[in-house]
């Protein structure tokens, strides 16, 4: 979720299917930026609530403790399954993602890193801060795996970039671009004076 400032909200539901786990790492590559708002969660899939968990570092069921290199935000997560379908949920901000040109706002983002350990198919949807009239104003790629897809859709008031990829082999980034007015970033402080609209 982008907000007018030009923050961006991440929640990043990753499901397991489980033989066995002790729990899960996740890494937030978020250097050049300010992490905010980080919280751990188990999702139940029959409910749709999310059980946030304490962050602690006694390593005992049920927490997760941080790490933090300044460019690197790691969370290990502490919940033993076995047999089972588990739902990780993992919420963050990164306060002013968004760049505002003197003609277009952009976000340039990894929303799957490099480091993954497994395939898994990948759904994700961007929301803007409102919608664009002018589809030339709203324009998204997408770089990684060949079978991937990125469509900017605007539906009455909101303007989103859906992303979907069906298989995303292990290691494979999934990298998101996008344009759109800055008019629905206007409170942002992370401004460029130059044009980069046709650059981009």
């Amino acid at each position: 979720q982008i907000s007018s400032d030009g923050d961006v909200s991440f929640k990043e539901i990753y499901t397991f299917d489980v033989d066995y786990m002790n729990g899960a790492y996740h890494n937030i590559d978020y250097g050049g930026y300010n992490l905010t708002e980080y919280r751990v969660g188990i999702l139940d899939e029959e409910t749709g609530d999310i059980n946030y968990l304490n962050e602690s570092f006694n390593e005992a069921p049920g927490t997760f403790k941080v790490s933090d290199n300044g460019q690197i935000f790691r969370l290990q997560v502490f919940n033993p399954a076995e047999d089972e379908t588990v739902h990780f949920v993992f919420e963050y901000t990164l306060e002013e993602l968004i760049t505002n040109y003197n003609d277009t706002a952009e976000i340039n983002r990894k929303i799957v890193p490099e480091n993954t350990d497994d395939n898994f198919a990948v759904d994700a949807r961007i929301y803007l801060p409102g919608s664009v009239s002018n589809p030339d104003d709203f324009r998204a790629w997408g770089y990684g795996p060949y079978n991937g897809e990125i469509q900017p859709v605007t539906e009455g008031n909101q303007s989103y970039i859906d992303i979907t990829v069906p298989d995303n082999p292990p290691n494979q980034f999934v990298e998101v671009n996008a344009i759109f007015p800055i008019a629905l970033t206007p409170n942002n402080q992370n401004v460029v004076q130059a044009n980069m609209k046709d650059e981009i």
